[in-house]
Order: structure tokens, then C-alpha cells, then sequence
């Protein structure tokens, strides 16, 4: 079963047309306010997210972005920027948002900037699924430390890069989970790659090179590993592996006390 490749957008006519053009764009929830752009991502499965800017940064529109980037820390959120001189353009302010992206309209080739965070298929709607299930058993904590791991997951994340986007360091993150049950700071980032992998085999045909591209794995070789040492199926098998029989291994791995911690 493949997903199909949905954009969530809130864009003028000219943007319409260049995200029209993008080889991969099958689905587009064209948005009028952030309201209904927030909704499009609670409700469709939406692969990329894309936001007309034109002028000031808009309270309701950065918290938009803050939003979807908190509830759907694995979906991309791209800003097509058409900068008017004046002095109420302020990149950063969107960067401290928390935007993926930005993209300038009429410099940079946004088909090809739009085609490069589609071309990894389904990856953002499984990533989505795996976090929703795995932070709804966390503490705040646990929480934060979950949304790094979602959010630098394709990017081959350590366990100092971990710490570093947490602003501790990697004695105290250790530390933070151990005393709430969780397992290791390697061994979660481990989890997190192997369970949304086990999605991804179950529910679409990517080989496994790119599954295990996706997750942050160096090769298919390292995927069947952590496979093999976690939940104990290779990728073979995993087609027909239930995934909620692989969460319930992961659930074994947490401390009693914390796995039915809110």
C-alpha cells in the first residue's frame, strides 16, 4: 500500500502554480487561513506543509508552524518567501519558529526545493503515527527528548546531537531517562528508527536501502541488525510482522512504572 503524496498549502495564485508543477504533488489542500492549515495536518496525511510568505511574520501563522512542528515533528514545513525590501521581513523570526525551509520565489528553483521533501514518500506519515504512539506513553521530559529524535531522524542523529538540541548534555539526558524508566539515549534513538522502519516495511514497497536512508541508518545492513537485536524479525519477515506486536516489544523494553505514564 503506498500513501499518497499530500501538500497542505497556504499560498497566493503565483505559488498555486509552481507547486502545481512539482513531480510529485498528487493531493493539494489548498488553505485560506492557519486555522485550516493546522486542521489539514490533523486530519489528511499530509507529507509537506508550505506557507505563502510575502511580508511581516504573522502571530497566527508562526504558531501555526510551531504547531505542526510540535504535533508533527517528522512533516517538513517549507516557506515559499517572496521578501518585499521592507523592514517587517525578518528571516529569523521564522527560523525560531521552527520552518524547515525557506525557499526565495523567483531565486530558488521551488519545484526542485518542493520535489526533494516529497521524494521521501511516505516516510512522514508513518514517522507521524510511530510519535503519536510513542509520546502519548511520556512525560514532558521524555516528550521533548521523543520530538529531537523525530525531528533529526533522517539526518543520521547521535547521541550528542540529541543531547545538544536539548541543551544538556549527554550525562543528564542519560541520566533523565534512566530515572523515568526509558531505555538508554542510544537504544531510544534505536527504537524510534527501528518501529517507524517496521511501518514503513509493512505498509509501503520501498526497498530497504531507502527505508533505512530514511530512518538515519547508514545501510540495510545496519536496519537488519537492529532489527534482528530488537524486536528479533528480520526485514523479510517483517512484512508480515504485525507492528503492534513490535510496540509491545518496545513497551517491554520501558520500566512498569513507565508505561502508562502521561
Amino acid at each position: 500500500m503506498t500513501a499518497s503524496r499530500i501538500a497542505a498549502l497556504t499560498v497566493d495564485d503565483v505559488n498555486r502554480e509552481l507547486l502545481r508543477r512539482s513531480r510529485h504533488v498528487s493531493v493539494i489542500h489548498f488553505c485560506h487561513t492557519s486555522g485550516e492549515l493546522v486542521d489539514a495536518c490533523r486530519t489528511s496525511d499530509v507529507q509537506l506543509v508550505t506557507i505563502g510568505i510575502a511580508g511581516a511574520a504573522q502571530g497566527a501563522l508562526l504558531e501555526a508552524v510551531r504547531t505542526i512542528r510540535a504535533e508533527f515533528p517528522a512533516v517538513p514545513v517549507v516557506g515559499l518567501c517572496r521578501p518585499t525590501g521592507r523592514a517587517g521581513w525578518n528571516p529569523s523570526r521564522w527560523i525560531q519558529s521552527g520552518i524547515t525551509d525557506l525557499a526565495l520565489v523567483g531565486h530558488d528553483d521551488v519545484s526542485a526545493v518542493i520535489d526533494r521533501y516529497l521524494k521521501s514518500g511516505a516516510y512522514p506519515r508513518h514517522a507521524a503515527f510511530v510519535w503519536r504512539m510513542m509520546q502519548s506513553r511520556a512525560d514532558e521530559v521524555v516528550r521533548q527528548t521523543l520530538y529531537q529524535i523525530f525531528k533529526g531522524m533522517g539526518r543520521n542523529l547521535s547521541v550528542d546531537d540529541l543531547a545538544r538540541s536539548l541543551g544538556i548534555t549527554r550525562k543528564t539526558l542519560a541520566a533523565r531517562l534512566r530515572e523515568r524508566g526509558w531505555p538508554t539515549p542510544k537504544a531510544l534513538i534505536t527504537w524510534c528508527q527501528v518501529l517507524v522502519a517496521m511501518r514503513l516495511i509493512e505498509c509501503t514497497k520501498a526497498s530497504l536501502d531507502a527505508v533505512a536512508r530514511q530512518v538515519g541508518l547508514s545501510s540495510a545492513g545496519a536496519l537488519r541488525t537492529s532489527m534482528r537485536r530488537l524486536i528479533g524479525v528480520t526485514p523479510r519477515l517483517a512484512k508480515s510482522f504485525p507492528w503492534s506486536v513490535a510496540f509491545k516489544r518496545f513497551l517491554h523494553a520501558v520500566e512498569p512504572s513507565a508505561r502508562h505514564r502521561r
